[in-house]
């Protein structure tokens, strides 16, 4: 039986595709307009129409459809020879490749706009990649001090891979700091590679992981900071799905 919380969570589901869709869409119907590239229909869905609107300015319609999978953008030359001089086929090749490639691109740009956005909402400070102060255990012990990480540091690489803010720093450390790791820290204006790190760990429903002994000094919001967390978030967003696909298929977790 359907429940009203299920049709609910359906219809924004729904929702969220389509504008997912609208997104993508919109970014090849765009870059077509600016090139001049003539266009028949802006769809979203496919199959029948359920609305459709035809601009008496443009000679465009604008069509919702019956089934929310997908939507196109239909331009004159894209599939076939015409006489119009504005057709896509007859367009340059440089701007044939932005207008393909535009939607992809305004979904990625619409992605870290929404991450700039939560980082705007988000209360939590701005963690930055350098060390503030040192975390001792029950024994009086930092792991990272000893291996000789220093205040003040800042952090560019955990183990060969480059970092940019605290998020991507806490999340090398916490997936690959259950063995020693090598981090390139700025120090004094030099680079400096600390060698076999070893930090404590955590169990976590029976699998395990690394954490940081240190704190670090956290980042006043400007548009310039909201910008580059926004954008390096984004992208360790994408490499944490990818890379716990990855450890999924491993066996790391259950």
């Amino acid at each position: 039986m359907l429940t009203i919380s299920t049709f609910v969570t359906i219809i924004i589901a729904l929702f969220i595709f389509g504008f997912l869709i609208f997104i993508h869409e919109g970014g090849h119907y765009t870059a077509a307009r600016i090139f001049k590239v003539s266009i028949n229909e802006f769809a979203i869905g496919m199959g029948p129409k359920i609305l459709s609107r035809k601009s008496k300015k443009t000679g465009i319609a604008y069509s919702l459809r019956l089934f929310p999978i997908g939507g196109f953008v239909s331009m004159v030359g894209e599939d076939e020879e015409s006489e119009d001089e504005n057709a896509f086929y007859k367009k340059p090749l440089w701007q044939r490749i932005i207008i393909t490639a535009a939607g992809a691109l305004t979904n990625i740009l619409v992605g870290v706009l929404v991450m700039c956005i939560l980082v705007i909402a988000s209360k939590e400070p701005l963690a930055s990649n350098t060390v503030a102060e040192f975390i001792y255990n029950d024994e009086g012990v930092c792991y990272a001090e000893s291996a000789g990480l220093m205040v003040g540091d800042k952090i560019v690489a955990v183990d060969g891979v480059r970092v940019h803010i605290g998020n991507e720093t806490f999340y090398e450390i916490m997936r690959k700091g259950i063995e020693p790791l090598d981090i390139t820290v700025e120090r004094n204006g030099e680079k400096i590679v600390l060698e076999d790190v070893t930090f404590p760990t955590f169990t976590e429903q029976g699998t395990v992981f690394g954490t940081i002994d240190f704190k670090v000094y956290s980042e006043a919001r400007s548009f310039a900071t909201v910008l580059k967390h926004g954008l390096f978030r984004s992208v360790s967003t994408i490499k944490m799905i990818w890379e716990s696909l990855i450890d999924l298929i491993r066996g790391r977790y259950g």
